[in-house]
């Protein structure tokens, strides 16, 4: 390395305890330092150099590197020129207080030639009001005048007659459909629908509601809804619909399958029967 024409940047070391740097990203301090830090860096704190470039000494996408522009630019960090591919840092002159003093000629010097060098008006008339020397304001941007409208090509006869034939058309109200077969067939197929949807969630519907008859459910949704409006999502509806049955708290409280309740009433009805046998059994033998 040639240490003789080399440059060092200092950083003050209460950068990284600043209190807008603790809220920065890895990249966005990573940039900020860049930009005080790079080889490109002139002593009037406005340089020269492409997007493409700071992408790829940072090794951040270019992108990203647009994105940090626009955020040091909207916090008053920095001014880049896209035109002119001019960087200026803002509160270079309150970083640098010594280099526009007065009685330092040479380094104010080299810094209106620094400002002379820089092809943007704007970037420069900020160098120069850092120098002390007076600008006049810049012009405001000229505005093109507004396209006027092209004027609509007037229509041919009969294209008139058939678009004044369409907008009446359009502005005639409708009678109400009062057809009850018409009004069915304007229904969407809702048990086509209800069933496609339990079949295509069937997994996903066992795992989230083990404790539910998934066929036993899918009909009687159907018998509910298979005249209704049911949405655009028929998913949705049976989602809805299995969460009207919640998980019973304990196991014991599971409700009961088909097989069950028929084999618990065939035992109750054995009871009453053994009841009414002996009943008769003691009335016979007591002569009542």
């Amino acid at each position: 390395m040639k240490t003789d024409s080399s440059k060092y940047r200092a950083v003050l070391d209460t950068f990284w305890a600043d209190m807008d740097v603790l809220e920065w990203t890895p990249d966005e301090k990573l940039f900020y330092l860049w930009v005080f830090t790079n080889q490109h860096l002139d002593i009037c704190g406005c340089y020269q150099v492409s997007t493409k470039v700071m992408a790829h000494e940072t090794g951040v996408t270019l992108e990203r590197i647009q994105e940090l522009i626009a955020k040091f630019s909207s916090e008053n960090k920095i001014r880049y020129n896209f035109e002119t591919r001019e960087l200026l840092i803002l509160n270079w002159k309150k970083h640098n207080e010594g280099f526009f003093r007065p009685e330092n000629k040479n380094s104010v010097k080299a810094i209106s030639e620094g400002a002379a060098r820089i092809k943007s008006e704007e970037l420069r008339n900020v160098v120069l009001l850092w120098l002390g020397v007076r600008v006049a304001p810049a012009p405001p941007p000229t505005q093109a005048p507004a396209p006027q409208p092209k004027p609509k090509p007037e229509p041919e006869p009969e294209q008139r007659i058939s678009d004044d034939a369409s907008s009446q058309a359009s502005t005639t109200p409708l009678p109400p459909t009062t057809d009850k077969k018409q009004r069915h067939h304007q229904q969407p197929d809702n048990e086509q629908r209800i069933r496609q949807a339990f079949e295509e969630r069937k997994a996903f519907l066992t795992e989230r509601f083990p404790w539910l008859d998934l066929a036993v459910e899918a009909e009687q949704c159907v018998a509910k809804y298979q005249n209704k409006a049911i949405g655009a999502d028929a998913a949705v509806l049976v989602l809805e619909w299995c969460k009207r049955n919640p998980k019973p708290e304990a196991r014991g409280r599971d409700r009961p399958t088909a097989g069950k309740g028929v084999e618990r009433g065939e035992r109750v009805r054995r009871s009453f029967d053994a009841i009414d046998r002996v009943t008769r059994a003691i009335d016979a033998s007591t002569g009542v």
